[in-house]
């Protein structure tokens, strides 16, 4: 998770605005296409390679990912101030640095609730679909049905992203797909509530995490690109670490 902030992080200080909203939904769909890859191989070299294998695979597409990381920062085009990262101040003062971010600016502190609100969404519609699959009682056909679930939700993504994802940015504009969005999912969770099945459940469930990981995600990060650029190596991974994890944990003890 924090690795992927950190990626995150530097490509809002790298790209501008414009250049992201062109760039971040393909760049995004390279996430999905791994997610994909990443369980087809798992699924096949479990047996033969074992857990170890597979931790030491994981590990060296992080190294390969780090160096890939910095080989972009060192190129990065020279009409942008981007070559290095703030200098690291030590971990508490980061830290400090970070929350000072969130409380003194309205901008980050909406970005940051408006992600802990759609996450605890997310979670609240898994709860209700993990719910409604205890009517089917063979395990096997749970299985099934979970994996066709993320099947399904990561191919239309994977379409969406780098086809849809940057027209939608550059067309329709960040304010009013942050609009759109939410209302789509009042709408779909006041469906559930007066036809809550197991068919709908899914289907709403695939349509939200296409919706967030297509349009709102890289919108999200769009949004990143015009603050301070020590904000972006410190409150964004506040936000991202704290924030948008606290909105997974959170619904579990209401």
């Amino acid at each position: 998770l924090f690795s992927v902030s950190c990626f995150w992080s530097l490509l809002v200080d790298v790209f501008s605005t414009e250049e992201a909203k062109l760039h971040f939904g393909r760049i995004a769909a390279g996430g999905t296409a791994g997610s994909i890859l990443a369980s087809i191989l798992a699924a096949g070299w479990s047996k033969q390679i074992g857990n170890n294998g597979l931790l030491a695979i994981t590990t060296w597409s992080l190294v390969i990912g780090g160096v890939l990381a910095v080989a972009l920062d060192r190129f990065a085009s020279p009409a942008s101030p981007h070559q290095n990262p703030p200098a690291s101040r030590g971990s508490w003062r980061e830290l400090l640095t970070a929350f000072r971010g969130l409380a003194t600016s309205r901008y980050l502190l909406a970005i940051a609730l408006f992600l802990f609100v759609g996450t605890a969404v997310d979670i609240v519609l898994y709860y209700d679909v993990n719910g409604l699959m205890k009517q089917v009682s063979d395990l096997d056909r749970r299985t099934s049905l979970f994996a066709g679930f993320n099947l399904y939700s990561n191919l239309a993504i994977l379409v969406m992203q780098p086809m849809v994802t940057p027209w939608c940015l550059r067309r329709l504009g960040i304010p009013l797909i942050l609009i759109a969005v939410p209302l789509v999912y009042a709408s779909c969770f006041g469906l559930l509530g007066s036809m809550n099945t197991l068919a709908l459940a899914f289907g709403v469930g695939i349509l939200i995490r296409v919706l967030w990981l297509s349009l709102v995600a890289p919108a999200r990060e769009v949004l990143f690109t015009s603050v301070a650029r020590e904000q972006k190596y410190s409150t964004k991974n506040l936000i991202d670490t704290v924030f948008v994890r606290g909105g997974g944990i959170v619904p579990g003890f209401v």
